[in-house]
Formats: structure tokens, C-alpha cells, sequence
């Protein structure tokens, strides 16, 4: 990439070189594009020109070639390689700008000083670049600046020290009047000055106020719990949570620990818990985003931990586990951490925990019954238990509330309009039929759809032939059709024999082990 830009960049310089023969005289002044002429005496005044000149930056060939390159997308070793080079070239101009200088015949000592000047300054320049750092963090929350946000805008104060607005804001409501007036660097005790132009003049009249008339805010008003925003202490009650009117943190409050640690911050659990956890409000941990909702921090609401060490939400738990697998066929990845993907483990006296044991119960009873799949399934090969869970679907009965398998997960259907439909077997009434002799073993059926045999049984409820199944899965949805639009039986043709229930409905053909010994 490097070497692409140079030798872009070399090929403007010589162009440019070429159209310009003439032997230059130091006495002249430069002719821009722009039509004006321009001192070359002293240098600084033909470089902001340049610099600020839009015909000169139109029609430069160079200053064409250089945003042909697409700079914003090279990456920091990148950039400074071509930084390296360019300072290279400067390098050989100066050079032969001196050359050229001692052969002219009437120099500009002038000239030469200013150049021989602004050369000097260029140079302090890149070495003061070259000493800042690339980042610049705020040495309180560690962030990096970030200057799309206000508050996060990094200021450097005159202690050398750097603080994103944010941080400072908070110092300065809190500590304004508490030290009459005085705001100091956290980190090395020395004033702030120019309080106004951090928190603004609007705010620094309030604070000014609260001062004079000896009211403090740190003592008049709380902060919400949850959310943060300021009440008045009378209408927080002595011993208990300050929590705000609205109903979203009305209804976080009954659902939160109501013990107070030994650091006097409430605990920031569950309801009942019986261990609660480590203060929230004293951690940095307590900032981080919960990992479900990823939207709040973990001290805006009750918080449980599980047994992998992650904390999460204690609604943002409840909401996922009521929803369960959010396809139709069932899945166990909303039982997983979603920052570790373990299974997830709660306290056992948690409402979490016991939804928990119900869905590990569904898990074991669908694990079984994939045991008993292992081998070939459908068109596809199955050689262990991990393979029939990728491949299969099982779902659950909406009657009974037992999972059964109900073919491969191509063939899913549209869990809004089928819903009600996933019926299991038994609920649905499939295996009522059954041979004296035989049992169910050896019982075949003809394919819904038409009249072939079938060899494929699909969602606990319906049996498709080889050729039906493939339309199905490949989006001619045969279920969705009405019974007149099937093909229509004709006894003469009929493979099944003629003597079936119309095409539409489910159909048992007896045991195929009798009819073959008949």
C-alpha cells in the first residue's frame, strides 16, 4: 500500500517538474492558480496561502494525486510510513532548494532566512506530534475521548492531568459546595479553574445559590436508586431505598433486595434471596451493561449472579426463560450465558432456578429420545447424539407438554399460523390405530398429500411421501393447500390401493407385515 501512494506522489512530482522548465528567479513572486501573485518572501505567507487557497487545491496536480488515495482508510502503520516518506521527500526538496538558492545570482537573503525559519518550526512541530499520544484518556473512568459527545470530550487542565467533561460535571456538582466554592484535581489536590466553561454558566449561578444560602444538594436532594433522578429527601423515607415515582422503577423496587450492606448501600439482589451479593454501587462492576438487555447497567435494577459468575438483570433473566426458544421447533440457547455460553445456574431458592429445572427436565427427556435416532434420519446420516440434536427438530405438545420428534428442521413450519397444531401423537390421535397381532410396529400410512406410502413423519402430525417432503422443504408449502387443490385419487392408479380416506387427511394402511403374509 505504501508503495502504491509513493509512487503516486512521485509521479505528480515529476509531472509537475516537467511543466515547469523555466529556471526560477527568487526576486518573483509566485503566480497561483488563483491568478494572484504571491511573495515567496517570507515562506510562511506562500505556505498559509497555499494552504487555504480552493483554486490552488482544486487544480494542484499533487493535491489531486493525494486525494486519489483514499488516506482515511490506511491504517496507523500505514499513515506513518507515508508520514515517513513524505518527510523524506521534504527532506530532498529542502536540499536542493538550497542548491539552488547559493547558484542563483541574486538571492534573497531574506528568503533564505525565512525559509531556513519556517523549517526550524516544522521540525519542533513534528517532534511535539510525534511526543503526544495517540489516545488521550480520562484518567478517572479510563475512557478514550471521544469528541461526538459532549461528555465525553477530554479536557487537560493546568495540573497536566486529563478528564473526560463527564467526570468533571459529577466532581464539581458534588464537591462545589461541600468545599465552599473549590473544586480540586483528584489526582493531585490542584484547583480547577474555569468551572464555567465545563459545567456552564446556567448551572455554576445554581451551585452559586445553593452556596449562599447554605443549602447543599448533596444534603437536600437524592438521587433515584435506579435511575438516577434527583427527589427531595422529605420524600424519602428514613432507613428505606430512594426510588422515584415512575412505575418502571416502582415495579424494579419490588422486585429488589430490600437489606442494607455493611457499607449502608442497599443490596442491589432479587426479592428473598438468601445471599446477597457483593455492593454494586462500590464496584466498578456495577457500570458494566447487563449482558441480556445490554441497554442499562447493572445498578439500575435487581441483579442475579449464576453459578459461572456472571450477573445479569434479574427481569432481563425472567423475561428470556418466560419466552423460551423463540423458534418453533424446540432450542436450549436462551438457557445458555450469553458471555460464557454455559449452562446457566441459579441460586435454588430463585424463580430463575426453578424454570431452569423444567426446561434441564426437557432437555433429558429430548436427549433420550435423539438416543433412540442415532443412525439415519430421513436422507441424512446421524452417528451420534449431537448429530440427530443438529438435524432434528423436537418439538412441544401444546396439549400434554411433552416434546416428541417431529422430523428434520427443514421442514419446519410457520410457528404464527401452526402453532395450535403441534400436537404430539397421542394428543393428536395418529397412533390409534394398532394391529391384534402386531402392534404398531410394522403400521404404514399414505402420504397426506397424495397417494403415495409414506416414509416421512413431520411435526408429530403429518406423514409425507419422499417426493412431497421435498416439495415441502423446498417451499411448495402442500400444508397450506386447500383439500381440492391436491391431486385427487384416482382407485385404477392408486398405489395405496384406492380404498383410503380423501387426500388432505391422515390415513393408516394397516400393518404392512400382515398384508405381506397375506
Amino acid at each position: 500500500m505504501n508503495n502504491i501512494i509513493a509512487q503516486g506522489i512521485y509521479k505528480s512530482v515529476r509531472l509537475m517538474a516537467q511543466q515547469q522548465q523555466i529556471q526560477p528567479n527568487y526576486d518573483d513572486d509566485y503566480n497561483c492558480f488563483c491568478q494572484k501573485a504571491v511573495p515567496i518572501e517570507p515562506f510562511d505567507d506562500l505556505y498559509n496561502h497555499i494552504k487555504t487557497c480552493t483554486s490552488y487545491l482544486k487544480q494542484s496536480t499533487f493535491m489531486n494525486e493525494y486525494n486519489k488515495m483514499s488516506v482515511n482508510l490506511l491504517r496507523v502503520p500505514h499513515l506513518l510510513a507515508m508520514k515517513a516518506e513524505l518527510l523524506n521527500i521534504i527532506c530532498k526538496i529542502d536540499e536542493l532548494t538550497n542548491q539552488k538558492i547559493k547558484l542563483c545570482k541574486s538571492p534573497s537573503s531574506r528568503t533564505s532566512s525565512s525559509h531556513q525559519q519556517f523549517q526550524s518550526n516544522l521540525v519542533e512541530i513534528m517532534k511535539k506530534q510525534r511526543q503526544q499520544k495517540a489516545f488521550i484518556k480520562c484518567q478517572l473512568c479510563g475512557k478514550n475521548e471521544n469528541k461526538d459527545l459532549e461528555v465525553e470530550v477530554v479536557i487537560k487542565l493546568g495540573c497536566e492531568h486529563n478528564f473526560c467533561v463527564g467526570c468533571l460535571r459529577k466532581q464539581i456538582n458534588l464537591d462545589y459546595i461541600n468545599q465552599s466554592g473549590h473544586v480540586n484535581c483528584k489526582i493531585c489536590d490542584m484547583k480547577i479553574d474555569k468551572i464555567e466553561d465545563i459545567i456552564g454558566k446556567e448551572r455554576l449561578q445554581h451551585l452559586k445559590v445553593k452556596l449562599r444560602t447554605g443549602e447543599s444538594p448533596t444534603q437536600s436532594v437524592i438521587p433515584c436508586f435506579f435511575c438516577q433522578k434527583y427527589l427531595r429527601s422529605k420524600d424519602v423515607q428514613q432507613g428505606s431505598r430512594a426510588v422515584c415515582s415512575s412505575k418502571e422503577c416502582q415495579n424494579k423496587s419490588k422486585m429488589s433486595c430490600v437489606k442494607q450492606l455493611k457499607c449502608t448501600h442497599f443490596c442491589s439482589g432479587y426479592i428473598n434471596e438468601k445471599t446477597c451479593l457483593n455492593c454494586l454501587q462500590c464496584s466498578v462492576l456495577g457500570q458494566e451493561y447487563c449482558g441480556i438487555c445490554c441497554t442499562e447497567s447493572l445498578v439500575e435494577g435487581p441483579c442475579i449472579q449464576s453459578l459461572c459468575g456472571h450477573i445479569f438483570h434479574y427481569n432481563c433473566v425472567l423475561m428470556i426463560l418466560e419466552k423460551k426458544w423463540v423458534t418453533q421447533y424446540i432450542s436450549f440457547s436462551f438457557c445458555m450465558c450469553t458471555l460464557c455460553k454455559r449452562w446457566l445456574e441459579f441460586p435454588k431458592d430463585s424463580l430463575p432456578q426453578k424454570m431452569m429445572t423444567q426446561f434441564n427436565e426437557i432437555f433429558c427427556t429430548v436427549r433420550q429420545q435423539a438416543q433412540l435416532r442415532v443412525g439415519k434420519i430421513g436422507d441424512a446420516q446421524a452417528l451420534k447424539i449431537e448429530d440427530v440434536l443438529e438435524q432434528s427438530a423436537f418439538y412441544l405438545c401444546v396439549k400434554c407438554n411433552t416434546p416428541f420428534f417431529g422430523g428434520t428442521k427443514d421442514c419446519q413450519l410457520d410457528i404464527q399460523e401452526q402453532k395450535e397444531q403441534i400436537l404430539c401423537p397421542s394428543c393428536s390421535g395418529i397412533d390409534s390405530s394398532k394391529c391384534a397381532q402386531h402392534g404398531t410396529d410394522y403400521l404404514e400410512y399414505k402420504c397426506r398429500f397424495c397417494c403415495n406410502v409414506a416414509t416421512y413423519f413431520c411435526w408429530g402430525n403429518t406423514h409425507f411421501c419422499k417426493e412431497c417432503h421435498i416439495k415441502q422443504s423446498n417451499g411448495q408449502y402442500l400444508n397450506k393447500l386447500q383439500p381440492n387443490s391436491l391431486p385427487q385419487c384416482i382407485p385404477v392408479k392408486c398405489k395405496s390401493g384406492g380404498k383410503h380416506k380423501p387426500n388432505g387427511q391422515e390415513c393408516c394402511l394397516g400393518c404392512s407385515l400382515c398384508r405381506i403374509k397375506s
